[in-house]
């Protein structure tokens, strides 16, 4: 497994006991998910919260892993905000908390209701990872099943997608689009970018570019 995306259901969770909840989310990975487990095979893990009113969720396993002895863990977590939040309003979020690397931006409804919403987030998702200095490093999409719907997403630029039918997404990477891109694998960094082939090479040619650790070094 390459990443462990943990979808966190924390905005009925009252305000005041949000550092907390952040906290014992960290101390919980660090006891159960990385104690005892050798560096190159340390699970990364994706913490996303609903909304930005969340925050502090980040801020208290931001601050648990803050410690000398989990400092090297850092470079584990990423973050996302994903329940659709206006990007500006997270860029904000992120700005103020000092994150700079390792965000994941993700847009979608569930598949039911997918067709029926235009690709307008998707995209000015997609421009803001592409442009210089964007907050955002990775984009997915969610929740797409149907193999032409995956096809078209791919085609707009994303990085990744949920998905409840994995063979269609599998299929269409693979078959669809070989000589561009290629399912991640161990040996793949998910908190970097991943710059697609250009002149004919292909996936494999082009390593993902970024850095390991989310927050700039002073």
């Amino acid at each position: 497994m390459v990443l462990l995306f943990l979808d966190l259901k924390t905005s009925k969770v009252p305000a005041e006991y949000k550092l907390t909840a952040g906290r014992t989310l960290a101390e919980s990975l660090v006891k159960y998910l990385w104690n005892g487990v050798p560096e190159n095979r340390t699970m990364n893990v994706l913490l996303s919260i609903g909304y930005t009113n969340d925050q502090n969720v980040l801020k208290g396993a931001i601050k648990y892993l803050s410690q000398e002895k989990y400092a090297h863990l850092q470079r584990r977590i990423g973050f996302d905000v994903g329940m659709n939040a206006p990007l500006h309003e997270i860029r904000r979020m992120y700005e103020k908390m000092g994150i700079t690397h390792h965000r994941w931006q993700g847009d979608g409804l569930m598949n039911c209701f997918r067709l029926l919403i235009p690709h307008h987030r998707l995209k000015k998702a997609i421009k803001e990872r592409n442009r210089p200095g964007g907050y955002i490093d990775k984009v997915y999409y969610w929740t797409v099943d149907l193999p032409e719907s995956i096809a078209e997403a791919i085609r707009l630029g994303i990085d990744g997608i949920i998905t409840n039918k994995p063979r269609n997404a599998f299929d269409v990477v693979t078959r669809e689009f070989s000589g561009e891109l290629k399912i991640a694998n161990s040996n793949d960094n998910p908190w970097k970018k991943f710059q697609r082939p250009k002149n004919g090479k292909g996936a494999n040619d082009y390593p993902n570019k970024g850095g390991d650790e989310w927050k700039k070094s002073n």
